[in-house]
């Protein structure tokens, strides 16, 4: 399990903290998205010609880098740690949360390098080790009663549909949620 180490620059030591492989590479893959922005917002602002639209461009893409992430479990697209159909089995720590696997094993082993990571050398096991554990999910949170956005052409000045429903700039469909079981675990899945 990867250990990683940031310099606060506060004149004490770094602060090191344990990761799973899988968080890891999200997070080096975030960092990498975020220092790419980051430089180019530098460019822009280091050159006597940069214009206010610029900036507020690359302010925008800072913004949708690190406030405005998909969170788990998005209906439009579901990250890969999100329980689903194809991944009903899952490994819990208190430290990383649910991971989600396609099968009983990869989320064994998931858990065996949670309960590792909670091994000091110097200290022992910390307590909340026996919180690890593995599971599978029976029911997930689905959409129901969708309805997608009408064509333009049927919605007023306003923002309605014929029947008065308010589509906003850019909603692309209302929909209500309820648990639906998982598909191949004693029911369908709609």
């Amino acid at each position: 399990m990867p250990q990683m180490n940031f310099d606060l620059e506060d004149g004490q030591e770094p602060v090191s903290f344990m990761i799973s492989n899988a968080d890891s590479e999200r997070f080096m893959a975030f960092m990498a998205d975020c220092t790419d922005a980051i430089r180019e917002r530098r460019e822009l602002l280091g050159t006597q010609n940069a214009h206010l639209d610029h900036i507020e461009q690359l302010e925008k893409k800072l913004d949708e880098l690190t406030g405005n992430r998909k969170g788990f479990g998005s209906s439009s697209e579901c990250s890969p740690w999100s329980v689903t159909d194809e991944k009903p089995w899952f490994a819990y720590c208190p430290d990383n949360g649910v991971m989600a696997f396609e099968t009983e094993e990869k989320a064994k082993a998931q858990a065996e390098e949670f309960i590792e990571a909670w091994l000091d050398a110097d200290t022992g096991w910390d307590e909340l080790v026996d919180q690890v554990f593995v599971g599978r999910a029976i029911h997930i949170s689905g959409q129901v009663d969708r309805v997608d956005r009408p064509d333009e052409r049927e919605i007023d000045e306003d923002g309605c549909d014929e029947d008065g429903h308010y589509w906003g700039g850019d909603y692309e469909y209302f929909c209500n949620y309820q648990l639906l079981p998982v598909e191949g675990v004693g029911g369908e899945h709609g």
